[in-house]
């Protein structure tokens, strides 16, 4: 899939804002590039099954992101903005409710993508990458719910003092 100037622009946005110097910020563009494009393109597969190819797409992306991550769930206790995520030992049952969210997406008492992006950001499944990864879930869902693939930032949901303003200008 093509990306457009503004996509570019997210891409490496998102990047600088997730850089904490362990990998040259070009490697981590160009990883986040390629695993944006896929989810690009399975956000709009109309008959894709997302409660049963979704858990397989996450961790590849997760592994095209980071090699750190190496496509698996954390095997750690991690922290994340002083905030302690659940423990690595319930990862997997907490992933496991988290795909289910995505069958109530758009129903009248289901869903809302801000919960889907909430909540997997709040299980901070993998060592790297929970944000990149995240900010594609997020995506995805938008574009299940509206049709169009979001060329904006989620929510800033956790009040993340890196990112201030969310908006941010672009100008083509």
């Amino acid at each position: 899939m093509r990306l457009s100037n503004r996509d570019r622009w997210l891409i490496t946005r998102q990047c600088e804002i997730q850089d904490d110097g362990r990998v040259p910020l070009v490697d981590m563009v160009l990883r986040f590039a390629e695993t944006y494009g896929w989810a690009r393109e399975v956000a709009h597969l109309p008959e894709y099954d997302y409660q049963r190819y979704l858990p397989c797409n996450v961790l590849t992306w997760a592994g095209t992101i980071s090699e750190e991550t190496g496509g698996f769930y954390r095997k750690v206790d991690v922290r994340v903005g002083g905030r302690l995520c659940p423990p690595w030992r319930s990862v997997q049952p907490l992933m496991d409710s988290y795909y289910e969210l995505w069958g109530g997406l758009g129903a009248d008492d289901g869903s809302t993508t801000e919960q889907i992006y909430t909540q997997f950001e709040w299980i901070h499944p993998f060592r790297d990458g929970n944000g990149r990864v995240g900010y594609l879930l997020w995506a995805i869902a938008e574009t299940r719910l509206t049709g169009e693939w979001p060329l904006r930032f989620p929510p800033n949901v956790f009040n993340d003092q890196r990112i201030g303003e969310r908006e941010l200008t672009w100008t083509p």
